[in-house]
């Protein structure tokens, strides 16, 4: 009974660091995408404050991405603290990546997420 437990506890706190890995991730990616967005809106408006303010504050966002990025690294990919192994193959390599940025993993999660859509069909 006590390894049962044991096992239940292993399980739920896998669960839960995998759950806590991909809210961080979402929330990277989402500060990518806004940044983006910023961007697309900056070129469309003419050379004047307003349009550097918005490239500013895409600036602002991608930083802050990848800030996020390095401390979600640096938590989770501790020596010996973290196994990433239980993590799926995506999420592996978001947090093992040393030279990948935040834009480019959103990159290749885009590219991901429609190889395997076009599979599905």
């Amino acid at each position: 009974d006590k390894v049962g437990d044991t096992q239940e506890k292993i399980v739920a706190q896998v669960q839960r660091l995998r759950a806590e890995v991909i809210s961080e991730i979402k929330a990277i990616f989402g500060l990518v995408a806004e940044s983006r967005l910023k961007l697309e809106e900056a070129q469309k408006m003419d050379a004047d404050m307003e349009a550097k303010k918005t490239q500013e504050e895409a600036q602002k966002l991608r930083m802050a991405a990848e800030e996020r990025t390095l401390a979600v690294r640096r938590r989770f990919n501790v020596k010996g603290g973290f196994n990433v192994d239980f993590l799926p193959p995506y999420l592996r390599d978001f947090i093992t990546s040393k030279e990948a940025s935040a834009n480019t993993l959103f990159d290749r999660g885009r590219i991901l997420a429609m190889q395997m859509k076009a599979q599905q069909e």
